[in-house]
């Protein structure tokens, strides 16, 4: 048994979020199986999102390829992977009624931080500051399925 993947999501870990220190678990695991390097039987990398190993485990879920999909003890499907033809969009839907009683159960909340920065390079990179905007913004979906937004905010600095 080699060493565990670091990005497989199996336990609540205390984590620092709006200067709070919670116990969170990512919601899902990216899975790529690479192509046309270390596997030549396919031309171009595959690619997947799935729910992470802590829903899975919780939940009981078993992977189903026909969706590909995960399905609950009884063999209803919960989350389904999804993906835009030619088109980089993907997306995992989940059904409303498992999400609400799964976050009611672990006594959970989804969280969602939405954060970018920018900043303006110019030849002279290495010297000094240059013009940087940050902006975040986090939300929180309850059991009830009602959206809490926190308030936006924004750093800017040598904006012209």
């Amino acid at each position: 048994m080699g060493p565990s993947c670091p990005h497989r999501h199996d336990a609540l870990r205390s984590v620092s979020i709006g200067g709070k220190v919670v116990e969170a678990v990512p919601t899902i695991e990216q899975y790529t199986w690479e192509g046309s390097i270390l596997d030549c039987s396919i031309g171009e990398s595959a690619t997947a999102v799935l729910p992470s190993t802590f829903i899975q485990q919780a939940a009981g879920l078993t992977f189903d390829m026909r969706g590909p999909s995960w399905l609950d003890t009884a063999g209803a499907p919960m989350f389904t992977y999804y993906e835009e033809p030619e088109d980089s969009s993907r997306a995992l839907l989940v059904r409303k009624p498992f999400l609400q009683k799964f976050l009611v159960e672990h006594n959970l909340e989804l969280i969602v931080w939405h954060w970018y920065e920018r900043m303006q390079l110019r030849d002279d990179y290495h010297q000094g500051q240059h013009p940087y905007v940050e902006s975040n913004v986090i939300a929180r979906l309850g059991a009830d399925m009602n959206v809490r937004q926190g308030t936006p905010q924004r750093t800017e600095r040598d904006l012209e």
